[in-house]
């Protein structure tokens, strides 16, 4: 099976929008919000899962996924899953994308989401050496 990155389909999403091509970026777009916020919770682990300002339960995104195969989010292995690693630059660059989807469409629920992730980023990735 193919790979879906999230870095690649964050990159796309923001050049589509960009290009005033909203409605493909949206197919990318909210396939990272279907995958940010996992319907069913049963087999996510709790430690997976962040609590975000929107309230919702929020699950990072993994690097890379299947294609062909539905993923579940806060799922971070199985076939659908293609590297299952969590990093804060895949992550951030989804956030960008978010937020650039929102700022052109007007669509609120965009930049929530890019705010979600940015908190959960800070919980799971922030240093605690005092550099801020």
């Amino acid at each position: 099976p193919g790979r879906c990155d999230t870095y690649d389909n964050a990159v796309a999403a923001i050049y589509l929008v960009k290009r005033g091509r909203t409605e493909a970026a949206r197919k990318l777009v909210d396939a990272f919000v279907e995958l940010l916020y996992p319907r069913k919770l049963a087999g996510v682990s709790p430690q997976a899962l962040y609590e975000v300002p929107s309230g919702r339960k929020l699950a990072l995104l993994a690097t890379a996924y299947s294609v062909g195969v539905p993923a579940r989010g806060g799922v971070y292995w199985g076939k659908a899953v293609f590297e299952g690693a969590v990093d804060t630059g895949n992550n951030a660059w989804a956030a960008m994308a978010l937020a650039h989807f929102s700022a052109a469409t007007g669509e609120a629920c965009y930049a929530a989401a890019a705010r979600d992730v940015m908190h959960a980023l800070q919980k799971h990735g922030a240093c605690d050496d005092g550099l801020g």
